[in-house]
């Protein structure tokens, strides 16, 4: 094919994938599209969050009781997706002549003999375009190999587009946050700022910081450093300070000033390295749980209730409990609690909460 044509194909094709940036909901269009101009019997984009166990996904070509009975929990015991853990990020990969050098015995897999092949799906071609400890993003498509044409049409496809899919995902996820973000700029709640230094010396804090710190219920200056009352929370800050990672997200408890997250974060392009952390009162569940989640977010009433106690740090099983639900019931509202936040576990929802009031920050 010359590059021309091949050009003009994909850019046939552009408009519709970066429109799901905005329009997550426009995914099976562009499936259906895909899928015709490929020649792939089915094909789809799947997102399995793992902190929650749950999976959403966006597939034409599936026969629906079997999407039905995948999305239920059979998703699972796919070897596929199981294949996927240990696949380069980005790399396509071609049928199980290459998925076998990454998860031998996977062609006799029950999963694919039992259940695939009689539906005419005996090979796939896909690739994981997000993958970290909480979340696995893949783009596939399932066909019949015997045809060595369509495969390759396949593979062309795939290394063709890719790079498009995989940004158009990541922008998405990225945009919904900062849109929504910015339509809280005036529904945040209190807030506190720290600067610290390597030491966890106190370089600057506004005035409801400076208000905790004087309180000490949950943080306090001791010998010239900050400390938190929880040894927990203590050790997580240090583990930004020393490196670790560059931001993170602590609940710090519940004091008589209400239920404190710190968001801690390393701030580049200063002189001296130093920390900033933004301390968030998470009680005040008319903020968060009425106008705001329900109306900005599209928020259910039990989902934004749901958001506002696992936002403070409860797990699933304790949000469950004090709720008076199922655990089952917990999981699958979060589910929709991240997609409609556009977040992918716990800690990015407690960070979003958080960084709702940096928008209100002076400076």
């Amino acid at each position: 094919m010359s590059p021309l044509r091949e050009i003009r194909e994909e850019n046939e094709f552009l408009d519709g994938i970066y429109g799901t940036i905005e329009s997550p909901d426009s995914w099976p269009e562009v499936m259906s599209a895909l899928s015709k101009w490929s020649g792939a019997p089915a094909m789809g984009v799947r997102f399995e969050y793992k902190q929650i166990g749950a999976l959403a996904q966006s597939w034409v070509g599936l026969p629906d009781a079997f999407e039905r009975l995948y999305v239920d929990g059979l998703w699972r015991s796919d070897p596929w997706a199981a294949a996927a853990d240990a696949m380069p990020i980005g790399a396509v990969v071609t049928g199980h002549d290459e998925l076998t050098r990454i998860s031998p015995g996977i062609s006799t897999a029950p999963f694919i003999q039992d259940l695939l092949r009689p539906l005419g799906f005996s090979d796939v071609v896909g690739v994981v375009v997000r993958r970290d400890p909480a979340c696995l993003f893949t783009w596939s498509a399932l066909y019949d190999g015997v045809s060595a044409a369509l495969e390759a049409h396949l593979r062309r496809t795939f290394d063709l587009l890719t790079p498009h899919v995989t940004r158009a995902i990541q922008l998405g996820h990225r945009l919904t946050e900062r849109e929504r973000i910015a339509k809280l700029a005036g529904e945040v709640a209190r807030f506190g700022v720290i600067v610290v230094d390597k030491q966890l010396r106190v370089v600057s804090a506004n005035e409801h910081a400076s208000s905790l710190l004087a309180s000490g219920d949950a943080v306090q200056v001791t010998g010239g450093a900050l400390k938190l009352r929880e040894a927990v929370a203590q050790g997580r800050l240090l583990s930004v300070i020393q490196g670790e990672q560059t931001e993170e997200a602590i609940h710090l408890g519940a004091t008589p000033q209400g239920t404190m997250v710190m968001s801690v974060r390393r701030l580049f392009g200063t002189e001296s390295t130093v920390y900033r952390l933004l301390i968030v009162d998470t009680d005040d569940e008319g903020r968060w749980t009425g106008r705001v989640l329900e109306n900005v977010y599209g928020l259910t009433a039990a989902e934004a209730r749901l958001a506002a106690i696992v936002g403070r740090g409860l797990s699933p099983a304790q949000a469950a409990t004090k709720l008076g639900v199922a655990v089952s019931t917990t999981r699958t509202q979060l589910l929709r609690v991240f997609e409609k936040m556009g977040v992918h576990r716990q800690t990015d929802l407690v960070r979003l909460v958080t960084r709702l009031s940096t928008l209100a920050a002076p400076g």
